[in-house]
């Protein structure tokens, strides 16, 4: 026979208790890891070590919901480190918007948004945020004219490229990779492939360990460096608008100069 093993109404008071003591034990320890996390993240932050920065935040940002999602000098500091991180620029969207939406005081938090949604092809997100630091830019009486004319000069050809970036994601463009041969293409990772508008010069970028100064991202990547390379014979733009719509087009008779180091990015 089994006895019934219900329990008291004290015993369940006292577990109930005992599980709110913990509960608030374990809140009160996070909160002081956040606010640790927090003072040295100020600390790092004053010194412009945004990297050191970024570890902090990151550690703040394991939490699913603090007081400092609230927080605009928490958000300036989490976002302005992401920025200016060489690969979590995208991490600081979520910080700027916070932060937007209680003050505008940093005004250049608004531009750096706006190129984030850019960076990640999120066009009319970005529109409407270089809009908005144009109106910034035309208000300010105290701004060198000469200076204001080049940023709102700047922002209309940002604009203009994400009204061009939202028309290619429309109607993508047929691509194809192509191996330019050793005096071009490495075992490493090449970039952004640029042709000089006479067609005799290629310029793009690429990540080995070869690069100037050695150094790596956070990540362990090499720093991306600029390459050059002369265009010996052939054409890169392809004349057959049936076949390529004026897209680069590789073919075995091109012959390139042993592609050199022009600057680190």
């Amino acid at each position: 026979m089994f006895k019934n093993t219900k329990s008291s109404p004290s015993v369940k008071i006292i577990l109930i208790l005992f599980l709110l003591i913990k509960g608030f034990q374990l809140h009160s320890q996070n909160d002081r890891e956040i606010r640790k996390h927090f003072t040295m993240a100020e600390h790092y932050f004053e010194l412009k070590n945004y990297k050191k920065t970024t570890e902090h935040v990151l550690e703040i940002d394991k939490q699913p919901k603090t007081p400092l999602n609230e927080n605009p000098d928490f958000n300036f500091i989490a976002g302005t480190s992401f920025w200016f991180s060489d690969t979590m620029k995208l991490r600081a969207i979520p910080h700027f918007e916070d932060y937007l939406k209680v003050t505008k005081e940093e005004v250049e938090v608004i531009i750096w948004l706006a190129k984030l949604y850019h960076m990640n092809y999120q066009y009319d997100k970005a529109k409407q945020r270089y809009i908005e630091y144009a109106n910034y830019i035309k208000s300010d009486d105290q701004l060198n004219p000469v200076l204001q004319n080049k940023l709102l000069h700047e922002i209309d050809r940002a604009i203009l490229s994400c009204e061009y970036g939202k028309m290619l994601s429309i109607i993508p463009s047929k691509s194809q990779i192509d191996n330019l041969g050793d005096s071009v293409n490495s075992g490493y990772n090449e970039y952004a492939p640029v042709i000089n508008k006479f067609e005799t010069e290629l310029y793009f970028t690429r990540k080995s360990p070869n690069n100037k100064g050695g150094k790596t991202n956070e990540k362990g990547e090499y720093f991306e460096d600029i390459y050059h390379t002369t265009i010996l014979n052939g054409s890169l733009l392809s004349r057959d608008s049936s076949k390529y719509s004026g897209f680069v087009h590789i073919t075995d008779s091109m012959k390139f100069s042993h592609a050199k180091i022009l600057a680190r990015l």
